[in-house]
């Protein structure tokens, strides 16, 4: 017998920019950050190829450049959604 949930720890890690401050103004700053995102995830498998998951986990952001990395711009967040998955789940 096939079991529809699926549980895992998935864990998002990545790089970009992002611009902090007023943009109108050319009051703001650019950076460089790097994040890790670390979610528990639950999905339900409806069919052989589809699976709609519903997250919750914690996010960190800080900067890379410029300054000090992990020192000028650090943000901490919780975060919760849902995210569908297409494959062949058997």
């Amino acid at each position: 017998m096939r079991f529809p949930v699926h549980a895992a720890l998935v864990s998002w890690t990545g790089f970009g920019g992002i611009f902090a401050g007023n943009r109108g103004a050319s009051a703001g700053r650019g950076y460089f950050v790097g994040f890790e995102e670390v979610d528990l995830e639950v999905g339900f498998r409806l069919s052989s190829w589809f699976m709609p998951c519903a997250f919750v986990g914690y996010q960190v952001t800080g900067n890379l450049i410029p300054g000090l990395p992990l020192q000028e711009r650090v943000t901490y967040a919780p975060v919760a959604g849902v995210r569908v998955a297409w494959g062949r789940f058997r």
